[in-house]
């Protein structure tokens, strides 16, 4: 019986010890899930990661097209201005001597906000161009008498001490010979014109003669000379003449000459003051009213005009 026990207990030992030892094998245990799991969690935050570090980046195909997207768009741009500059301006239209219209009624009435007092009667005229020079020089652009895109916006602006005109003091009667613009501005407001690029204009009250140069409109002073005019019973004849002859001297008597004469109506001459056979001056007064009407000058004046004036060149007299 005893050995019944002893027998029994080895067994239940055994089993228990052989359990304990064997058993958590026996059974399959599944460790890998969770450590799966957790590779997995992993993947998918890195692959998320990497689509949003992808968004952030872009693709290298998606970077190409971005690209060469906006290259295209540069081309474009640049030939689009390209093309503008390749398009020409419009062309602003221009006016000159003898247009007619309103626009230049317009001309004129701006030309009148610088004070230059003219018709508005639609005609560009001698006045009318006249008046275009004058301002053309104050503004110190082409003074070329036409009226373009430079001279339009001169006169688009606000008048100034600079561009403003001022009327001249009236030559006919001024003692003032000192202006060159006062002589300028009285000559061209006649509207005087000439065959030649010579102009002469005598004023018998400064007992001055002025020589221009230039044409129509544009006459500039180029020669001042002191002159003696007809005394009152025997005045020096007034009106517009013509240069039509000349001759090296001419005699007033036995004793005496007057040198370089040059003839712009009958018998009326510039001419020297008066010198004896010699070439002595007799009388050299000038600057007064004693001739028999021509108009005397200076040996060097009066052989100026002999040398440099052609014939057909106007003389104006006053």
């Amino acid at each position: 019986m005893m050995n019944f026990k002893k027998l029994l207990m080895t067994i239940i030992c055994s089993t228990v010890l052989s359990f304990l030892i064997f058993g958590c094998g026996s059974a399959p245990v599944e460790q890998s899930s969770p450590q799966k799991g957790i590779n997995s969690e992993n993947n998918n935050t890195a692959g998320n990661n990497s689509n949003q570090s992808n968004d952030k980046k872009g693709s290298p195909e998606k970077q190409n097209n971005e690209q060469n997207s906006k290259q295209n768009d540069e081309t474009t741009n640049k030939t689009n201005d390209e093309q503008k500059k390749q398009e020409p301006a419009e062309e602003v239209k221009s006016y000159r001597f003898g247009d007619k219209g309103e626009k230049i009624k317009e001309i004129q009435r701006s030309l009148n906000k610088f004070n230059y007092s003219l018709p508005v009667d639609g005609f560009f005229g001698t006045k009318t161009l006249w008046a275009v020079k004058d301002f053309q020089r104050r503004n110190k652009i082409p003074v070329d008498g036409i009226v373009g895109e430079q001279t339009l916006y001169k006169l688009s602006l606000k008048p100034t001490k600079e561009t403003m005109y001022t009327p001249p003091k009236n030559p006919e009667t001024s003692k003032d010979t000192s202006s060159i613009n006062t002589i300028e501005a009285f000559v061209n407001g006649k509207g005087l014109s000439s065959t030649t690029k010579y102009l002469i204009w005598v004023n018998t009250e400064t007992r001055h003669a002025y020589v221009f140069t230039g044409e129509k409109g544009s006459w500039r002073l180029y020669r001042d000379m002191l002159c003696t005019v007809g005394k009152p019973s025997t005045p020096t004849v007034k009106g517009t003449f013509k240069v039509n002859g000349r001759g090296s001297y001419f005699r007033v008597n036995k004793n005496t000459i007057c040198k370089y004469y040059t003839r712009f109506y009958g018998s009326y001459l510039f001419h020297s003051v008066i010198l004896d056979n010699n070439g002595k001056i007799v009388d050299g007064r000038l600057g007064m009213k004693l001739s028999h009407g021509c108009v005397r000058l200076s040996i060097e004046n009066a052989k100026f005009i002999y040398d440099n004036i052609p014939n057909g060149t106007t003389v104006y007299i006053n």
